[in-house]
């Protein structure tokens, strides 16, 4: 069974963010990745990268502040990895967060 994520994120917290998709807005792989996390029973929507601090530092991508992803977010590393393990395709990857546009 998949670890569930956690979806009311609050401003300032620290999370385990698992990125199926790192893409320009109004690209279709934006789609795409809402639709593999829907297939596993995970509502997700693109964001901006940088609204997720930390993000693109640790998942090796240059934001200039145009990027959004999609990602489901946990409290532990052990369960973004596990979740992200189960993943066909598999994510981008796990990154180390911040939430900053929460509020």
């Amino acid at each position: 069974m998949l670890p569930h994520p956690i979806t009311a994120l609050k401003q300032g917290a620290a999370y385990w963010g698992v990125y199926v998709v790192v893409a320009k807005p109004n690209s279709p792989k934006l789609e795409a990745g809402r639709e593999q996390l829907g297939s596993v029973g995970v509502k997700a929507v693109p964001g901006s990268l940088a609204c997720d601090q930390g993000a693109a530092k640790e998942l090796g991508v240059v934001d200039d502040g145009s990027l959004f992803g999609v990602a489901a977010y946990f409290a532990t590393k052990a369960e973004a990895e596990a979740f992200a393990g189960a993943l066909d395709p598999a994510p981008v990857g796990v990154a180390r967060i911040r939430i900053f546009c929460a509020d």
